[in-house]
């Protein structure tokens, strides 16, 4: 009789939900798989030997990564996330010198209107108003810092200038919550001095 043995590799799932696929770039269904070796007799799989390691498996693309990749945040939660720091941050600018203008307001309102793709109106402005006054805009925006680019960082800048513009004036603590604003951005003191400075020849009346 000849035995016909040999080794092979099969894959459990461990695990399966969303993650952001690089190579699709978007919102992916995802399997974390566990290679096994085994001993195989006649083709069967008879001996779990040693695990060979571990992949997540993008569901659309079919493409491997590393446990890593289940690190990154979701499109999903991106969109969360810049979402509640611009809340945090249309808040401190309105309230940053303790008068909440109505122009500020309707500056702050349109202002998340173009940055977040999540429904608000002037509704959850008023509660905002109310219920993030005390927060720190730097540490929402800091959590933001690495999705954006230069560009991003100067358009979110430009936006926190825009709403403390709007009632034209611009005093010592509103310079202080859009400093802390561009410092939790990750930008240069001279970076944020020339974005206030361009802001300013635009807006000459504040």
């Amino acid at each position: 009789m000849i035995l016909i043995w040999g080794f092979k590799a099969r894959y459990k799932t461990l695990e399966t939900g969303r993650f952001f696929c690089p190579h699709e770039g978007g919102d992916r269904g995802y399997r974390r798989v566990e290679a096994r070796k085994w001993f195989t007799l006649f083709f069967l799989p008879l001996i779990p030997l040693k695990v060979l390691g571990e992949s997540v498996e993008c569901e659309s693309c079919e493409r491997s990564y590393n446990e890593s990749v289940l690190t990154m945040p979701t499109a999903a939660q991106m969109r969360d996330n810049l979402a509640d720091a611009m809340r945090q941050a249309v808040v401190s600018m309105i309230t940053a010198d303790g008068v909440v203008d109505e122009a500020e307001k309707r500056a702050g309102f349109e202002v998340m209107q173009r940055f977040s793709d999540t429904p608000y109106t002037m509704d959850d402005l008023e509660n905002d108003l109310r219920e993030l006054k005390h927060g720190d805009p730097a540490s929402g925006i800091g959590r933001i810092a690495g999705m954006l680019n230069e560009h991003g960082k100067e358009s979110l800048l430009a936006a926190c200038l825009e709403i403390v513009f709007a009632d034209g004036t611009f005093d010592e603590s509103e310079l202080e919550k859009v400093t802390q604003a561009g410092v939790a951005l990750g930008m240069s003191a001279a970076h944020v001095k020339g974005v206030i400075t361009h802001a300013k020849e635009v807006a000459p009346e504040a």
